[in-house]
């Protein structure tokens, strides 16, 4: 009886911060509360348990809510101080309640609050994400409460753009994490969690495979190639663009035994910028500038060519967590070689690391 009361009351407080909306401004306030018993702050060498709910989505794909807590949930694990409960029992846990249709605000609170309980969880962290009609932003109510009594510890509520939203998750689980603290702070001032700057020097590497479909004159020799690249990015010149070099060989099939072989080295610089995605995924606009030479060996006689090269593509990046994507590119090439103007397209396929 006295835990149906705590989740009575609790619901009932919690749902009416959720039906006054989100605020919107420029940076965060997260504001600690008084710190109830069983989710305290000051560790003194405990391990409060817990409990990082798949969050509440709107809009998009049924699995957004689960990477969003996996998200928060990597911050803590990192962390090391305290006990996560394991995010595959949380999925599994979860996913009949998110999965059911037309799934109230009311009902998701009410459940979460009680699996959380099951799992004697001291800590629960939950939330709901929307975004607006035209869907250019994204607003976040997020929270971190005491399980036992049901009180918020910790509460994000705002709207940012949709290509930060990314970032913003990650600031906000680290602020949850430094709810945590080995000293004793009976009050601390309200934090402000800025957005991740623009400015900010960001860097990511990629490797990918690369397929070539040649369209002019070189198909009738060598229809196909294959080969790899690598690149390495600076972000932060200006916001959502980024700049880099990359390097790519090219082995070239033959069609015929009229050719031995055909490969190709280039370098290139290139410069992107990010135009459109979501909270897992962008597409970004790559164009590239470089060098490309190589050796071609035919039946009688080789030779040996070098010119340059213009490539632009369209790439889009799944984010599998919040350092590493997989890559998908298209491009358009074209090459000049003397007055011969050489054209292909090309796919890439890969893995990118942010550091």
């Amino acid at each position: 009886m006295r835990r149906l009361f705590v989740i009575a009351v609790f619901c009932l407080g919690i749902c009416q911060i959720w039906s006054q909306g989100n605020a919107s401004a420029p940076a965060v306030n997260v504001s600690r509360m008084e710190i109830p018993r069983g989710c305290s702050a000051e560790l003194r060498g405990n391990r409060p348990k817990i409990y990082i709910a798949n969050f509440y989505v709107t809009y998009g794909k049924p699995d957004m809510g689960k990477a969003i807590g996996d998200y928060i949930a990597e911050k803590f694990e990192t962390d090391g101080r305290l006990d996560v409960i394991s995010r595959s029992i949380i999925n599994e846990e979860m996913k009949p309640l998110l999965r059911e249709k037309k799934l109230k605000a009311e009902r998701y609170l009410e459940q979460t609050l009680a699996y959380a309980a099951q799992r004697e969880a001291d800590c629960v962290i939950f939330g709901r994400i929307a975004r607006d009609k035209k869907g250019k932003r994204i607003s976040f109510l997020v929270r971190m409460a005491a399980v036992e009594s049901g009180q918020n510890l910790r509460r994000v509520d705002t709207e940012v753009e949709r290509e930060e939203a990314m970032g913003f998750l990650e600031k906000v689980g680290e602020s949850f994490v430094t709810y945590f603290t080995t000293v004793t702070v009976p009050v601390a001032p309200t934090l402000e969690v800025a957005l991740p700057s623009s400015k900010e020097k960001r860097f990511h590497v990629a490797a990918a495979s690369i397929g070539l479909m040649p369209l002019g004159f070189v198909k009738e020799g060598f229809p196909y190639a294959v080969g790899g690249n690598g690149e390495f990015a600076y972000h932060g010149l200006a916001k959502n663009l980024f700049v880099g070099v990359n390097a790519e060989y090219l082995q070239y099939l033959r069609k015929d035994n009229r050719f031995e072989s055909l490969y190709g080295i280039g370098s290139f610089g290139f410069i992107g910028y990010r135009f459109w995605g979501g909270i897992s995924w962008h597409m970004q606009a790559v164009l590239y500038g470089g060098y490309q030479f190589g050796k071609l060996n035919g039946s009688v006689e080789s030779t040996t060519y070098g010119y340059g090269v213009a490539m632009g593509g369209l790439r889009t990046v799944f984010d599998v967590t919040p350092r590493f994507g997989i890559l998908v590119e298209g491009r358009y090439v074209f090459a000049m070689a003397g007055s011969t103007q050489i054209a292909s397209g090309a796919a890439t396929f890969g893995g990118l690391w942010r550091f």
